[in-house]
């Protein structure tokens, strides 16, 4: 992933998903490869474009390495 030169740390995230469930079980788990935005769910939800292309890259660095 350092090739694409970002980081991955560990933070926990609000919200409900199977990621839950697996980290819960103590594995390690990755989830939040979608692109930047807000207003989640909402009539404003949006996402900010140019984090787009870098979300690709990482998810596609992180499935490369598999």
């Amino acid at each position: 992933i350092s090739r694409v030169g970002q980081q991955v740390t560990g933070v926990p995230a609000p919200g409900a998903a199977d990621t839950n469930l697996t980290a819960a079980a103590g594995l390690p788990t990755l989830d939040g490869f979608g692109p930047g935005g807000g207003g989640a769910h909402a009539a404003t939800e949006h996402v900010r474009l140019p984090t787009v292309s870098a979300r690709a890259a990482l998810l596609a660095a992180a499935l490369h390495g598999v």
